[in-house]
């Protein structure tokens, strides 16, 4: 039988549509819709092609399967292939509970990569990224992911949340996202809980290729915590927050607006409030009273005319800032009580 004639980049797209979306088996027979990898059997060139969409597209539906992979990998670090340098990393795990450690698992899964890249740059004595956007590694040896996305929670009673920083400051994404494990219309969930929240700015310092931020189903601590200004970013998202303090939102968006090679463009709040979900969502209006009270603390009242006009030119400054990036929304309105948001798709001033 002849090999396919079509071109390699309409096989991958096939291909990885077949992997990714095969048809799922009765419920009854599998507890999650299995990866149609048959496909691979096909010929040679099909093989390939899988493979590399496999592994440089990782997305993970279950802790056993990560379980499983992870164990095979640091038994055979040498079935890892420069060639099948992941591109992408999703975590979609339903059901993690303190038990799981799963932070544990991410870390000795990117220390894994981490040695592997550091073969490479020892090998290369490169950067391995290229202008054209192909994942590598940075020059520490951690994975350039396009994305790392994780959807699943965090726990309160987990004594060693100090692992988020120890595991997600060993990968440096161009884009970051983590969400809840559920989308339930009208359900309000919390899968970043509050004592995660700094182990996870702390690992996100460290990231020099950030570009997008996305978190969501979050609650945050009630003292101060600014993200760190970080450069590169250029979008930021915020969904379904609880406790974010007005003043925290505004600084955290000035300084990093003040950077001298600062990007950022958008933060986009939908469905941020103040307090718990029965209380205020954050509007753009809050925060720039917010800016204006901390530039107002800032200030040493004087009779000096010039101090108050460079005082209230910096306030209007701040506004314009806030004003030009900051998106406030509502999207998902609860049934009953809280911020009744009369039209979901008005900006929230």
């Amino acid at each position: 039988m002849p090999g396919p004639s079509l071109p390699p980049e309409i096989l991958e797209q096939i291909i990885s549509s077949a992997l990714m979306h095969g048809a799922p088996s009765p419920p009854s027979l599998s507890p999650e819709p299995p990866i149609s990898t048959s496909i691979l059997l096909t010929s040679r060139t099909f093989s390939a092609i899988g493979a590399q969409c496999l592994y440089t597209h990782l997305r993970f539906t279950s802790v056993p399967r990560l379980r499983a992979f992870l164990a095979y990998f640091q038994e055979n670090p040498e079935s890892l292939r420069d060639e099948w340098c992941p591109r992408t990393m999703e975590f979609s795990l339903a059901n993690v509970d303190v038990s799981t450690r799963i932070f544990e698992l991410l870390r000795d899964l990117f220390l894994l990569y981490r040695d592997q890249g550091t073969e490479v740059l020892n090998s290369r004595a490169r950067n391995t990224r290229s202008n054209d956007g192909d994942a590598g590694y940075d020059q520490q040896g951690r994975l350039a992911l396009d994305v790392l996305r994780l959807g699943f929670n965090s726990h309160m009673k987990d004594e060693a949340l100090g692992m988020v920083y120890q595991a997600l400051q060993l990968v440096n994404p161009y884009r970051f996202v983590w969400t809840g494990p559920d989308n339930l219309e009208h359900h309000f969930s919390i899968a970043i809980v509050p004592p995660a929240v700094p182990c996870l700015f702390q690992a996100l310092s460290t990231y020099t290729n950030l570009r997008e931020l996305t978190i969501t189903h979050v609650d945050f601590v009630t003292e101060l915590i600014v993200i760190p200004p970080i450069p590169t970013l250029e979008k930021v998202n915020f969904g379904q927050a609880t406790f974010v303090e007005p003043i925290w939102m505004a600084k955290s968006i000035l300084d990093t607006c003040a950077l001298p090679d600062s990007k950022l463009r958008e933060v986009r709040l939908v469905d941020v409030y103040t307090h718990s979900i029965w209380g205020s969502r954050l509007r753009r209006s809050y925060l720039e009273e917010a800016a204006a009270q901390s530039l107002r603390s800032l200030h040493t009242p004087s009779d000096n005319i010039g101090a108050a006009e460079r005082l209230d030119t910096r306030i209007r400054d701040a506004k314009d800032i806030i004003r030009r990036v900051v998106v406030c929304q509502a999207k998902t309105e609860r049934k009953y009580g809280g911020d009744r948001a009369l039209d979901l798709a008005d900006e929230l001033l």
